[in-house]
């Protein structure tokens, strides 16, 4: 049976990466003509990971199975005929050990090599909140989208939920043609992982901590009541972090009808179910009409959040 363990942050990011987001690093060892070897555990679209291997004459159908430590219990996770299986369900900053077997009993067995992905924003590089500050720069405001993901126009791309039912990264080419025409319907319906239907009257002025906040917000794509682009977000959050930069972008595209690369990656700190905040980065392709990247803070004054949960309490005077 081949192993391969895997380090992730998988369908989005979160604190304790030491590598740049999105950076990727894989290795296998080869096996013999007779028994089956992952060669390769890459990410695919932000949001899964692909797990590949040796062919076997004369088989067709695998099992690929999946633990949580090199010596747990591995749990089988799918049957494939063919050599490879993306695997989606993938909790944030976690190792994964990954094992690959003929279907067939009594069918030769074999190992791999360890290797390993990181895809995480550290929360460790993201300045600490000061002053009701309502977002941070990130990499001197530069957003990171290589050569190749500048080529590409007219895509929405959403994470799928983790095993803790949690946003991962929102990616998109926006133009004018993906811009809503009708007015958003609505989205009470989606409960966000921890989400709380809380009130603070004397604290906040629309009264309610919490927001549905969209990653990708509907004027610029019209994604609506999308479970995988909805987070629970603050007030704070929604209106004074992440809506100037929305606005920005959606007035840039209408008066120049350009394309802007659009990712937001929401940044949780291990199993929490709240986000700490959310990366923000875009970029025009035409020109430099818009450029910017920044760590939008969750947070809202006067209360404190427990991100593990959603729970809250206002800050005692």
């Amino acid at each position: 049976m081949a192993a391969f363990c895997i380090l992730t942050s998988g369908c989005g990011s979160v604190e304790g990466g030491s590598e740049p987001a999105h950076a990727a690093y894989a290795s296998a060892q080869s096996s013999s003509k007779t028994s089956t070897s992952i060669t390769s555990v890459k990410q695919v679209k932000y949001e899964s990971l692909k797990i590949k291997w040796r062919k076997i004459e004369n088989v067709k159908k695998y099992e690929v199975y999946r633990a949580d430590k090199a010596t747990g219990t591995y749990k089988k996770i799918a049957s494939i005929n063919g050599t490879s299986y993306c695997d989606a369900k993938i909790r944030q900053n976690k190792i994964y050990y990954y094992k690959v077997k003929p279907a067939a009993d009594g069918a030769a067995q074999s190992t791999s090599k360890s290797g390993k992905i990181k895809t995480a924003v550290s929360l460790a590089k993201i300045p600490k909140q000061e002053g009701g500050s309502a977002y941070a720069q990130v990499n001197g405001g530069k957003p990171t989208f290589s050569s190749y993901e500048k080529k590409r126009r007219n895509f929405e791309e959403y994470a799928a939920l983790d095993e803790l039912e949690r946003c991962g990264i929102t990616y998109a080419c926006i133009d004018k043609s993906m811009m809503p025409t009708e007015t958003r319907g609505s989205i009470g319906m989606i409960k966000p992982s921890g989400w709380h239907t809380v009130r603070y009257d004397d604290l906040i002025s629309d009264k309610y901590l919490y927001n549905r906040c969209h990653l990708i917000g509907y004027q610029l794509t019209g994604q609506n009541a999308n479970k995988q682009n909805l987070i629970t977000g603050t007030r704070a959050l929604n209106v004074t972090g992440m809506l100037p930069f929305e606005n920005e972008v959606a007035e840039y595209i209408k008066e120049t009808e350009n394309h802007v690369l659009y990712r937001v990656t929401p940044i949780f700190k291990g199993d929490n179910l709240v986000c700490s905040g959310v990366q923000m980065e875009a970029q025009s392709l035409e020109d430099d009409g818009i450029s910017f990247n920044i760590f939008a803070y969750n947070s809202q004054p006067g209360i404190v959040i427990d991100y593990k949960t959603g729970d809250s309490h206002a800050i005692k005077s």
